[in-house]
């Protein structure tokens, strides 16, 4: 098993299957190609799509930007996708969003400052935005800020659905900066994942494993430092192969990753445990989990994607 996935997540690297993805063109590898720009009210800024190093892997890429410029009042630029057809259920997003600030001061309203990802109903007239999730820039001091937002939406009903992104400057901020998103993905998955217990050293994390459609198939667990993504022929796990990854689905710990590769039951339910050492330099970690169920006969040998349970290490 852990061959299968490690295999897998080597494969999906140069996998061609973007047909999985339901944002159209959501690397911004053909440009604007199934985005529309629905508004941009700043005067003195620039907007559309450029190369930037969006996720700090140092690899730029093409990427939908903002550049705000006039500091007031609220400034902000927004761009629908192609809509798609989806079946009604659970469909986890990603994207990455990197803020190019001017100016080596923090961002004194963050909260006011962020990236916002939208559903829209395209069934109705005029199309409802059903739900929306957002992404506040860090207040920290550095030039460039990075964050991966994750989560998923909830499809009603079978129909036409869009997708739309928000990039807002607050008047608040006092600062001019470059907002960059790219890697924009929207993806079903049939499994969830979720902790009980202690999150402390010493303690034992107990993740609960739901994936009915892979009942009494295998999965793997795995844990990282980062929450990635790793894409998988269009889908993503939340995860970034780091060294706590490595460690996670190689077996070699068995009494640290408890259970974190079996069999699901007849309702395809499983369970694993995180028994987090003894060790005070650890304390302040993030930890990212995610699991998925294997089957030779689905894309890349996995048949579902979990989402992704995040915590940090405390004393």
């Amino acid at each position: 098993m852990k061959r299968l996935w490690i295999a897998a997540c080597a494969a999906c690297i140069a996998a061609a299957t973007p047909a999985q993805n339901l944002v159209t063109n959501g690397d911004f590898a053909n440009g604007q190609t199934g985005w529309t720009q629905v508004s941009f009210n700043d005067p003195l800024g620039t907007t559309g799509v450029r190369t930037a190093d969006v996720n700090g892997n140092s690899e730029s890429s093409m990427a939908l930007y903002a550049d705000f410029k006039t500091l007031t009042p609220v400034m902000s630029a927004a761009y629908s996708n192609t809509p798609f057809t989806a079946a009604a259920g659970t469909y986890p997003f990603t994207l990455d969003i990197s803020w190019e600030k001017q100016v080596t001061t923090p961002i004194p309203s963050p909260s006011v400052n962020r990236v916002e990802i939208r559903l829209y109903d395209n069934n109705v007239t005029p199309p409802t935005m059903l739900t929306s999730q957002r992404q506040t820039v860090p207040s920290q001091t550095g030039l460039i800020e990075r964050a991966t937002l994750q989560g998923s939406f909830t499809i009603p009903s079978a129909g036409s659905y869009y997708i739309e992104l928000f990039l807002r400057h607050s008047n608040l901020a006092g600062i001019p900066f470059i907002c960059n998103v790219d890697d924009v993905a929207l993806a079903a998955y049939g499994a969830t994942i979720n902790a009980t217990g202690s999150a402390r050293v010493g303690g034992t994390t107990t993740f609960n494993l739901v994936a009915p459609a892979a009942a009494n198939k295998p999965f793997q667990v795995a844990s990282a430092f980062s929450p990635g993504p790793i894409p998988v022929g269009g889908r993503f796990v939340g995860l970034r192969p780091d060294t706590l990854f490595s460690l996670s689905v190689s077996g070699a710990l068995p009494n640290t990753f408890f259970n974190y590769a079996g069999i699901l039951d007849n309702a395809g339910v499983g369970s694993a445990q995180l028994r987090i050492p003894r060790l005070a330099p650890i304390v302040g970690n993030p930890i990212h989990t995610a699991f998925v169920t294997i089957d030779t006969g689905s894309p890349n040998n996995i048949q579902t994607i979990s989402n992704t349970w995040s915590f940090t290490i405390q004393p």
